[in-house]
């Protein structure tokens, strides 16, 4: 619960498998993770929970990130929490009206 596992994938063409390696667990999140965001540069992994915590991983180790990350580029955002989508809450609506939001590919 509240966890994510972070994978390696290595194409073994002489084998035809596909390898899997371990890189880290990302442990932290008071509830069940919902919503996963790789940044640009596939360095930081973002991840919001049932409980509405935005948390920042190191994508190499798992290790979570305490620094802001609010000006990194995101290839994706689908996490409910952060600064592209506040204000989508409007006046008079619960955290559980909205469930999921999806950024073009185009940042519009």
């Amino acid at each position: 619960r509240g966890t994510i596992e972070l994978f390696a994938l290595a194409d073994a063409e002489d084998l035809g498998v596909v390898l899997m390696s371990r890189l880290g667990v990302c442990t932290g999140h008071s509830s069940t993770v919902r919503q996963l965001d790789w940044s640009r540069d596939d360095v930081v992994l973002q991840s919001c929970c049932q409980a509405y915590e935005l948390l920042y991983w190191d994508g190499a180790s798992g290790k979570q990130v305490l620094r802001d990350e609010r000006d990194r580029s995101w290839q994706t955002w689908s996490c409910l929490m952060g600064w592209p989508v506040m204000g989508i809450w409007p006046k008079g609506y619960d955290n559980t009206d909205i469930n999921a939001v999806d950024r073009s590919e185009s940042v519009e």
